[in-house]
């Protein structure tokens, strides 16, 4: 288990350097390959998230500020849509995590902001929040585009891919 007060923080690059790359925690580790449990120990969860060919980079901060709510604040990101964002989505609940897409206050900001339908900002929003009140570990989505040529192309294999 982490020790107490650990915080996770997730950046991406596999140096750590802002550049595109896999995410890495960088102040989280159990030391084992992966815990039963998911360590109460995470208070906040940073991210850095290259969302693709808008070039707006952002990072966002999840909190825990009680047993069942998060502070949700996006530190830096040139978009105005995200900036709206932003201003609208202060605090998530535990609920929240769980409404459908539709109801929830993420997504439904996200909308009203103005945001893509393709934005990965809000998807990380709700991953952030996930790993800050200990719903889900920190792990990587990967989305990835492939030569689909041939008819009879396999599925990509994320297990070995541009790892380590």
């Amino acid at each position: 288990m982490t020790p107490p007060g650990i915080d996770v923080n997730l950046t991406t690059g596999r140096d750590g350097s802002n550049s595109p790359g896999r995410w890495q925690p960088i102040a989280y580790s159990t030391g084992k390959a992966m815990d039963a449990a998911i360590p109460e120990t995470i208070k906040s969860v940073c991210m850095s998230v290259n969302p693709g060919i808008c070039g707006f980079p952002c990072r966002i901060l999840v909190r825990k500020n009680g047993r069942k709510t998060a502070t949700v604040e996006i530190l830096s990101c040139e978009c105005k849509q995200i900036r709206r964002l932003s201003e609208q989505l202060s605090e998530l609940s535990l609920k929240d995590l769980f409404l459908p897409l539709s109801r929830n206050p993420v997504y439904v900001a996200a909308e009203k902001s103005g945001c893509h339908a393709s934005c990965g900002i809000p998807v990380a929003i709700v991953k952030a929040g996930e790993v800050a009140m200990g719903m889900a570990l920190p792990m990587d989505v990967e989305i990835r585009f492939h030569d689909c040529t041939e008819p009879s192309h396999p599925a990509p294999d994320f297990s070995n891919a541009d790892r380590d």
